[in-house]
């Protein structure tokens, strides 16, 4: 039977506002298996990015455990974090992070060349030329950042996520800023990778085209599960 790549055991996350504490999350429980396609929905404010940015050691809960790939993860220190994070996932985010005096191939290549010492240099270029491909952004690579549309950014972010082969990937709206053709082009990339390589995938979103594809789909209000499905993979 597959193995959990995520438990959450009584996970909650208070945030203070003036003399008030506000729960975030309020005890959540939850299993996700290692090569899951998983979307996590519910309304603005219901703690789906507090929840994913615990489980990527971005931020600590306020309580209850978090365990990757059966590791607890509470004891840890900072720089400890820093390399679990590094050595085993990959993230996506709205905002995109890309580094803006570096062109679309360096900031693709740059997670291996900090985390990912095995590789050669033309190991590493080989790795990137194909994800260039792959999310058509080849004839873009010597551009930097501010030379691309929003669109294309968020493309070079999903590259530079895939690009160390992480076991476990942590995307925010990752289709948000693409048209309908290039999200597809970008859900297809991922569901490949999701299916050759057990890579397990963490969405939040409001992409219907996601949740027809995820085999685990959960549902956060007001801090809490509300409900999950589980769909038999391929399905």
């Amino acid at each position: 039977m597959p193995e959990a790549i995520v438990t959450l055991k009584e996970l909650r996350k208070t945030y203070p506002m003036g003399q008030l504490q506000v729960e975030a999350l309020k005890g959540i429980d939850l299993e996700i298996i290692g090569g899951d396609f998983v979307s996590v929905a519910g309304p603005s404010g219901s703690g789906k990015t507090t929840m994913m940015n615990i489980i990527g050691l971005i931020d600590r809960p306020s309580g209850g455990q978090v365990f990757i790939e059966g590791r607890e993860t509470g004891g840890l220190s900072r720089r400890e974090l820093t390399r679990f994070r590094r050595e085993c996932i990959g993230f996506v985010f709205q905002s995109f992070n890309l580094l803006p005096v570096l062109n679309v191939f360096e900031n693709i290549e740059l997670p291996l060349t900090i985390g990912v010492k095995s590789l050669s240099r033309a190991e590493r270029k080989d790795r990137v030329e194909k994800l260039l491909e792959e999310v058509g952004l080849a004839d873009r690579r010597r551009h930097l950042p501010a030379e691309l549309s929003g669109g294309q950014q968020q493309r070079v972010a999903i590259a530079r996520a895939l690009v160390t082969r992480p076991k476990l990937v942590i995307a925010d709206e990752p289709t948000a800023n693409l048209d309908s053709a290039n999200g597809s082009r970008i859900l297809e990339l991922m569901k490949k990778v999701n299916v050759e390589d057990g890579t397990t995938f963490l969405f939040s979103t409001h992409d219907p085209g996601i949740w027809k594809m995820a085999d685990h789909i959960l549902f956060l209000r007001d801090g809490a599960l509300e409900k999950e499905e589980r769909r038999e993979r391929g399905a």
